[in-house]
């Protein structure tokens, strides 16, 4: 035991000193392969490194301690949002955004103030006090949807709506029925549908069903439908389930997914038996039943699974949403087919098995 010890002692102390190396592959290694399993005892060695001259080593580290979600280095990260350099500032703020606290929510409200307009860092500093949920940001973050780069307004918008702020509700509407770029548009229908406000209905409702909408809005505004517990009969969602769009379409079924949506169950079915299908919306439809579950959705999946005109990667992948839905009967499916299968699909199925 003592010599088995010795050796992964001796194992962390090499990877830790990779993080020093030149060779930037090594480096990367460390970090992405090897660090996050080795939680503190990572983070203690890399604490002191903060101070070094070097900025990639700096960076390097405060991405490191994001990994391995070491909250220590706080008030060194909030002095960090300063640095000349900007790999090191953006890894600062990231830092922060995850492990930083109410004074951190200070300190990046602060740089937000004196950041010149047009700046990327607005960006990330918008995204990192929507990741704190502190409403002390609010202010800020509805000086941000008045920025000229459209990705920066939004991420305004979605930490608006990770705050669930009631008085940034108009703001939002107004930019969700503007004519600026579709992404913030995007971002200001998910805001409105995350902060809960009955008022919202219309404004989401006229961009869910415009059909002259930007794809990802009309979808969006749909969600946030959802969402305030109206959706429109028929689903409008499901809706667009059936839009020759395939773009639409493919937004939608991932949609259903991510909220594992089970009105639209028939619909991915249909998505799923259907070997015509683009196969992105086909895999997500998938996905989406492994997360929905239900006699149907499980009926479907085990077709797939013992389909031979399936290939072994659509076996494959109907055999992990079965690992998914982990019913009795998805899991006996699975129990009796996955022995005399091929590797790949058993793969396919490990969640079943705790290997996932």
């Amino acid at each position: 035991m003592g010599s088995h010890n010795e050796a992964i002692e001796r194992a962390r102390t090499v990877l830790l000193d990779g993080l020093s190396s030149p060779d930037q592959n090594i480096r990367d290694m460390v970090v992405y392969a090897a660090l996050p399993r080795l939680g503190t005892h990572a983070a203690d060695r890399l604490l002191p490194l903060l101070e070094s001259p070097e900025n990639s080593i700096v960076a390097l580290v405060l991405e490191v301690l994001l990994l391995v979600e070491d909250s220590r280095a706080t008030r060194i990260a909030e002095r960090l949002l300063e640095s000349a350099d900007t790999s090191v500032r953006w890894n600062a703020i990231d830092y922060l955004g995850e492990c930083g606290d109410a004074e951190s929510v200070a300190q990046l409200v602060s740089i937000a103030e004196s950041t010149p307009t047009g700046r990327l860092d607005l960006w990330m500093l918008a995204g990192a006090l929507g990741n704190l949920g502190d409403r002390a940001a609010i202010p800020q973050l509805l000086r941000i949807l008045s920025e000229p780069d459209h990705h920066t307004v939004a991420a305004a918008a979605q930490a608006l709506g990770l705050i669930g702020s009631s008085e940034a509700l108009p703001a939002l509407i107004r930019l969700l029925e503007s004519d600026a770029d579709w992404e913030p548009r995007s971002a200001a229908a998910g805001a409105i549908g995350m902060i809960g406000d009955q008022t919202a209905i219309a404004p989401l409702l006229k961009a869910a069903t415009n059909q002259h909408e930007d794809h990802k809005v009309r979808t969006d505004a749909a969600v946030g439908l959802i969402r305030l517990d109206h959706d429109a009969e028929p689903a409008v969602l499901v809706q667009m389930l059936d839009s020759p769009n395939e773009d639409i379409r493919e937004w939608a079924t991932t949609w259903c997914h991510w909220l594992a949506y089970a009105p639209a169950t028939s619909k991915l079915i249909e998505f799923v038996e259907d070997q015509s299908e683009k196969p992105d919306i086909r895999l997500r439809a998938i996905y989406a039943l492994g997360q929905i579950g239900g006699e149907d959705a499980v009926s479907s999946l085990i077709a797939r699974l013992h389909d031979p005109q399936e290939s072994r990667h659509w076996r494959a992948y109907a055999a992990g949403s079965l690992g998914d839905v982990g019913t009795p009967a998805a899991i006996q499916a699975l129990i009796t087919a996955l022995p005399n299968d091929d590797q790949y699909v058993m793969c396919g199925g490990a969640a079943v098995f705790g290997l996932r």
